[in-house]
């Protein structure tokens, strides 16, 4: 008894004192937006860590830090004691450096055998091309407006009003709860399990959410917005784009190379830039953060995706899209939007009798109204903020007195070559 007391308190006493819990999140100190993927040294070590998808970083020691280091592409680094760090939001600077001027040594660049690396590695590491799989997504999209902070607004008064309504919620919001059924090499169902749009009873665009980017970023062509880019980590890529190495770090002892590619000068092609965090084991894609360039599309978007390793598969586990909507603005201010998915229960090689296949790769199975609703407030990372709520209790209101039910049910049975037709009145 008494060496069972002992080792409870032993335990008790490492439980309580023994680790150190740093939390903290990084955002933009302009646009006050979460930024993703933010590497952050500790000290003066070659340890590190990132944050998440959403800014958001966690950190456990078993020895006391004095400060973080934090450092993200286009940004001023900052050096901040942990005390500053964890008590409040991290705020990060814009500086003057893009892409295009970052200059790589014509002798030697060690990027190009980590990248050849990974190119050699995209096969087994591509989950797509590589395995029957299941997962379960939850998917949020919110479509708003591009505030004024500069204080330079127009005096309209239709203008400010505007500023006002998109201060406080945001003009759509859509919810999706999704279960994924893949078999390698390219057979994917979806069933909508649970959904939720503003203004809306029913919806005709449930999968809007998840269709913006592509599920894996190793495939040769990667789709944003229904445009094809070439993908810099594939063998069509690697002539066609240059690379940098950033940064490397120690987490968890695997080495964590950061990496920026950018198109090569005079070639002409659907390119991308952006950063790569690459894991030495296996050498697998960790965290890619990429963007169009000089896209001509009617969207500007860029895309987040955090992997995370499954039974040593790299696999997706948060997808994110930030939304810039070329010509297309409401009472003057010009619209944004996020696309967000997170992916849990994921299933490697489930068996044949779990892949529900059939000549259907959209299915609606959607319960009653309390289903509905419990499975989509189960599913959420993080709970409803008080502009989504507002934006659900405004906008369903506007729908409701416009009946936008009614008339998306017209223009979806149009689109389908028929019309409902109720009781015919002639007069």
């Amino acid at each position: 008894m008494k060496l069972f007391i002992f080792s409870f308190l032993i335990l008790l006493s490492n439980l309580f004192w023994g680790q150190n819990i740093y939390l903290g999140k990084v955002i933009d100190s302009e646009t006050k937006e979460p930024l993703p993927f933010v590497n952050i040294r500790i000290g003066s070590s070659q340890n590190g860590f990132t944050t998440d998808i959403d800014g958001v970083f966690e950190y456990e020691s078993d020895v006391k830090i004095e400060n973080f280091e934090f450092s993200y592409l286009g940004y001023e680094k900052l050096e901040q004691t942990v005390e500053v760090a964890v008590q409040n939001t991290v705020y990060l600077t814009k500086n003057s450096i893009g892409l295009e001027e970052v200059v790589i040594d014509a002798d030697y660049n060690p990027a190009l055998p980590i990248i050849k690396k990974v190119i050699r590695n995209r096969r087994s590491n591509n989950p797509e091309k590589n395995l029957d799989f299941y997962y379960e997504s939850y998917n949020k999209l919110t479509l708003g407006a591009e505030l004024d902070s500069s204080g330079s607004a127009s005096e309209d008064s239709s203008y400010l009003m505007m500023q006002q309504f998109f201060a406080k919620q945001n003009l759509m919001l859509i919810e999706t709860v999704v279960e994924t059924y893949h078999k390698a090499p390219n057979k994917t169902k979806d069933i909508v399990i649970a959904t939720r749009t503003s203004g809306l009873q029913n919806t005709m665009v449930p999968m809007l959410a998840t269709e913006l980017q592509a599920f894996s970023f190793y495939n040769t062509f990667f789709t944003l917005s229904n445009v094809q880019y070439i993908s810099p980590i594939t063998n069509e890529g690697f002539s066609k784009y240059n690379y940098k190495l950033l940064d490397d770090y120690i987490e968890n002892d695997d080495t964590i190379f950061v990496v920026s590619f950018w198109p090569k000068e005079k070639r002409v092609f659907k390119a991308m830039e952006g950063v790569l965090n690459i894991s030495s084991d296996k050498y697998g894609v960790k965290n890619v953060i990429a963007k169009p360039v000089n896209s001509k599309g009617s969207i500007d978007i860029q895309i987040n995706q955090k992997y995370q390793q499954i039974n040593g598969v790299w696999f997706p586990e948060q997808l994110n899209s930030n939304l810039d909507f070329r010509n297309l603005s409401v009472g003057g201010l010009d619209m944004i939007g996020k696309s967000v998915s997170y992916l849990k229960n994921i299933n490697l090689n489930p068996s044949d009798d779990e892949l529900k296949f059939g000549d259907i790769t959209l299915e609606m199975d959607i319960k009653d109204k309390t289903q509905n609703d419990s499975s989509l407030s189960n599913s959420r990372h993080n709970p409803l903020s008080l502009r989504d709520s507002l934006t659900y209790q405004v906008i369903d209101s506007i729908g409701e007195e416009l009946n936008l039910d009614e008339k998306m049910l017209l223009m979806e049975s149009l689109l389908d070559g028929r019309l409902p037709l109720g009781p015919l009145i002639l007069i």
